[in-house]
């Protein structure tokens, strides 16, 4: 079983606040994404970072890595095979 986390009261008294994303919220404006950043991203104009975990099991981990600040980039975690 993961740890808990400890530092509940100090994101409570920071107000952090979590957002989700999902890009079918999005998917009117795909056409827009297409046009104008897949020009970008194809010519190595546009460019990301991915912090890749492997496994459920590392997800309480991952977790706080969100939290703490250890990750760089997109957090991910990988479930299945690539």
């Amino acid at each position: 079983m993961a740890s808990p986390l400890h530092n509940w009261p100090h994101l409570l008294i920071n107000r952090v606040q979590t957002q989700r994303f999902i890009d079918l919220d999005h998917q009117g404006r795909f056409d827009v994404i297409e046009v104008n950043f897949l020009p970008l991203l194809r010519g190595g104009e546009l460019h990301s970072r991915e912090h890749m975990i492997e496994g459920l099991t590392a997800s309480p981990a991952t977790l706080r890595k969100l939290v703490d600040g250890t990750n760089a980039g997109k957090l991910l975690v990988r479930v299945g095979p690539s």
